[in-house]
């Protein structure tokens, strides 16, 4: 069973940190969709090939000019994507429109702050453009990592009306990384 957890951008604190040289930020290309959909059943993100194929159909090609402008990934000399990270319109709760969506970084390019730089720079541009819109973010206790980086970047932990989970769940689920809402 999933675990879902919210959180919502508060104040962003852009990082300082700066892609190692050999990385570049740049739009999603449609020859990048392989690597998304193999990236998000390695990471656990998505359960099985099948399903990420059903959750790239209906989160990205439904509006692909939305897609081209705000599905972003970090590529390597070589210009193959290997880190990923979305802002989408979220389906989740009817409080918050705009949901920081499918983050995953190629196991082999972890621990080189790839996914906080990329986060920092896609929703500094998502702020500007859209700056009355909040922004939220759903994941699991499991992914304490991705909890710590999302709380540094300034998203707090929240309790949402969700279709997903429960406002008693998610109580539960947060006190697993010892914070209590």
């Amino acid at each position: 069973m999933n675990k879902r957890i919210f959180l919502v951008l508060e104040n962003l604190n852009e990082t300082n940190k700066e892609l190692p040289e050999t990385y570049t930020i740049r739009r999603y290309q449609p020859r990048d969709k392989q690597q998304w959909l193999s990236l998000m059943v390695d990471q656990g993100v998505i359960e099985t090939d099948e399903d990420a194929v059903q959750a790239f159909e209906e989160v990205y090609m439904k509006n692909l000019q939305w897609t081209k402008e705000w599905l972003w990934c970090v590529v390597d000399s070589s210009d193959l994507a290997i880190s990923f990270c979305s802002i989408s319109l979220g389906n989740h709760t009817p409080s918050l429109s705009y949901r920081l969506h499918f983050v995953a970084t190629d196991k082999n390019h972890q621990r080189k702050g790839l996914s906080q730089v990329l986060l920092s720079k896609l929703i500094k541009a998502f702020t500007n453009q859209y700056p009355k819109e909040k922004l939220y973010v759903v994941t699991q206790p499991i992914f304490e990592n991705a909890v710590k980086m999302y709380m540094q970047l300034g998203f707090v932990p929240t309790l949402l009306q969700s279709s997903l989970v429960s406002i008693q769940q998610q109580q539960d689920y947060w006190s697993m990384l010892g914070i209590n809402l």
